[in-house]
């Protein structure tokens, strides 16, 4: 969600509280927030056009191709590409002086990634890991049929011995409120993970993976598409923001 927060910040760099509305500046001030980007387009309904004075802005559609961002504070230089990205508000009621909404914003978001970026994106984290004693090898990502997802990667030892982990799951997202994982399954060398150890890790992640702890800072996400096609990976959303 922090990329939301910054494609509205260079949003109202283009929209000016003298009642200026302008697309291109707007786009590019978007732009400007991300490490990279292929393509920005961004349309602003505002009429009559000195309600954009007042902080009302009617609908904003935003849509970016390839755009680049540095997901985790925690490692800023690991990027990952979003293939696409589709933003479409309701009406914004802005306080200009404060920069804080009048009332609780909503959008409809679209996001589409590819299997072959987010593969790059654990490949760049893997090799961040500070590891001593073995390496962290040929991390993969593959999307299965019935929306299942496979993460493998080979842990090689200083004394050349090597292990193969498998970690593989389905997803369910009940309410569109809550992303569970499915028969999880985690394999060494072919050897299943003991079940009591898969299930204290499906019970943390599930917890943490509770779109409802978001509410408490003024956000609300409710996921209504969660698919893949072998390929890609494509999420749809409403977002409801009360404060940037």
């Amino acid at each position: 969600m922090e990329l939301l927060a910054l494609i509205l910040a260079g949003l109202f760099a283009g929209v000016s509280p003298a009642g200026l509305v302008g697309e291109t500046i707007a786009a590019d001030a978007i732009a400007s927030q991300l490490e990279s980007v292929e393509g920005t387009r961004v349309r602003i309904d505002a009429v009559p056009l000195h309600n954009v004075a007042r902080g009302r802005v009617q609908k904003v559609r935003i849509a970016l191709r390839g755009a680049s961002v540095a997901p985790l504070a925690a490692y800023p230089d690991v990027e990952l590409r979003i293939d696409r990205l589709e933003v479409e508000t309701d009406a914004i009621d802005l306080d200009w002086d404060s920069l804080e909404l009048r009332q609780p914003m909503r959008a409809g978001v679209r996001l589409v990634l590819r299997r072959e970026d987010l593969d790059a994106t654990l490949r760049s984290l893997v090799e961040t890991f500070p590891t001593s004693d073995y390496d962290l090898v040929d991390p993969q990502l593959m999307f299965l049929e019935g929306d299942r997802f496979r993460f493998q990667l080979e842990v090689r030892e200083d004394d050349g011995d090597r292990a193969l982990i498998i970690l593989e799951t389905g997803v369910n997202i009940p309410a569109g409120r809550q992303i569970e994982l499915v028969d999880p399954i985690v394999r060494v060398e072919g050897e299943d993970a003991p079940d009591r150890l898969l299930d204290d890790i499906t019970t943390g992640l599930n917890k943490r993976l509770d779109l409802a702890r978001l509410e408490e800072e003024g956000l609300f996400v409710r996921i209504v598409r969660f698919q893949t096609d072998g390929d890609n990976l494509d999420m749809a959303a409403i977002v409801g923001l009360e404060r940037f």
